[in-house]
């Protein structure tokens, strides 16, 4: 006996079909619609050029470091309370490295033999200042560097716009400035 009731015995009915239509779309658009991470800038070292003509250090030297890959690295300051230092950049004569403070980029810091690069070494003659018996370079507002034995520009450059003047004063102080200062 037909009741005027009708049965659907297809496995795809109207209404499942206009459901995985709507699914498949929704799908594709979130697909497409996924934009590609950025590539983070790449790090600069703090005074790679001269701080005198801006021409970049070995274009005026016309010779490069003596000091080997990795030699720099050991005079950078050591982790501890929240703060990392990642190095970043080894290669002859330069080091470079991030400070992080509890996973956040708060600095740069970085370590530059400018034996080769006398416009470099006479931007810090007329200096007054002093950090740990070192002549300093305050460059632009985010940027301090110190000239250790006559031969390395130890700088830290803030990244974080609260990381002030007295910090990077206070990082500098944090690098074995006296081991450095025997590399001869």
């Amino acid at each position: 006996m037909n009741m005027g009731i009708r049965k659907t015995n297809h496995l795809f009915s109207g209404k499942v079909l206009t459901w995985l239509y709507l699914l498949a779309l929704l799908l594709l658009l979130v697909a497409c619609g996924k934009k590609a991470t950025p590539l983070p800038p790449t790090p600069q070292p703090i005074l790679a050029q001269s701080a005198v003509t801006g021409q970049p250090a070995a274009e005026q030297s016309g010779a490069g470091s003596s000091l080997p890959d990795g030699t720099l690295m050991a005079f950078f300051p050591l982790s501890g309370s929240g703060f990392t230092v990642e190095i970043t950049q080894d290669k002859d004569g330069f080091a470079d490295a991030s400070l992080k403070f509890e996973g956040t980029e708060v600095a740069r810091l970085s370590i530059r033999d400018a034996a080769n690069d006398p416009a470099s070494l006479a931007s810090f003659q007329n200096s007054a200042a002093q950090v740990a018996s070192y002549p300093v370079l305050e460059i632009n507002n985010n940027g301090t560097a110190i000239l250790v034995a006559d031969r390395f520009v130890v700088g830290v450059k803030s990244v974080a716009t609260d990381f002030s003047a007295a910090d990077r004063k206070y990082w500098l102080e944090q690098f074995d400035l006296g081991g450095l200062a025997q590399i001869k």
